[in-house]
């Protein structure tokens, strides 16, 4: 991830570029869906989209910085994902 954000959009790999485009896709596929039954709220899905991207950025630093267990990778991003798509307190989502 730190590859795919350090270079912006100057220098990049096309396998680079791939990979990011490849995780906003998937990341918007989750809120799409998410939003269609109701767990996540109507509204702007690219506000959320970069919400959850920040969540799963921040917990890629924090293991390869050796803040986190590497072997807890995993088990993060499915906790993450998880509690962003749980449906308490999603009113808190939009909150300015």
């Amino acid at each position: 991830m730190d590859l795919m954000f350090a270079a912006k959009n100057t220098g990049q790999s096309d396998a680079l570029r791939e990979a990011s485009a490849r995780l906003f896709t998937e990341v918007g596929d989750l809120i799409d869906q998410a939003q269609q039954v109701g767990t996540l709220p109507p509204g702007d899905p690219g506000r959320l989209r970069l919400l959850l991207v920040a969540m799963l950025q921040g917990i890629a630093a924090l293991v390869t910085s050796g803040r986190a267990p590497a072997g807890q990778s995993d088990a993060l991003i499915t906790d993450a994902v998880a509690l962003f798509t749980r449906s308490q307190g999603r009113a808190t989502l939009y909150a300015t």
